[in-house]
């Protein structure tokens, strides 16, 4: 009887401390490897590497510039690098690739370069949002840029 009551619990830690790995893994500001797995309107559905889990990729957070059909841009099943916007557990991930953009507007002429400097962008924004006094106990997600001022401040852009 025992011996069950302690495999039981091994087991349920085991369970609790793989959901909390993947909880970590989505925090607001990861960089993962996504598929296309569907194309909507609106944006992209976006499987997360080898997982059941999926995300939305709004058309706004493709690219910083205009986008008219997502269709044009992604296709189902393309392989994707993609920032995590904002996750609220379990299943609102919202995602971007427009924030590893090292200029607007590349990933309409060069997928391959924002794709291949998606971690150095990442670990940037990641950097920014971490040093950012003025973001603790915000909402991370719904800020685009924080800029540093010669007087010390710093100001936040707003998403749209």
């Amino acid at each position: 009887m025992c011996t069950c009551a302690s495999l039981l619990s091994e087991i349920f830690s085991s369970l609790l401390q793989l959901q909390l790995q993947e909880m970590l893994h989505l925090q607001e500001g990861a960089l993962l490897e996504g598929t296309v797995c569907k194309i909507f309107p609106f944006g992209a559905q976006v499987r997360i590497g080898e997982t059941n889990r999926s995300g939305l990729l709004h058309m706004s957070n493709i690219t910083r510039s205009r986008v008219s059909s997502v269709g044009d841009l992604l296709a189902v099943d393309e392989k994707v690098k993609v920032l995590v916007v904002q996750s609220k557990f379990p299943d609102k991930i919202s995602l971007s690739i427009a924030d590893l953009e090292s200029e607007p507007g590349l990933f309409l002429s060069n997928k391959e370069k924002v794709l291949s400097e998606a971690e150095d962008m990442a670990k940037s924004k990641q950097s920014c949002i971490d040093a950012s006094p003025l973001l603790k106990g915000r909402e991370r997600g719904s800020y685009k840029e924080i800029f540093s001022q010669s007087n010390g401040t710093e100001k936040i852009i707003h998403k749209n």
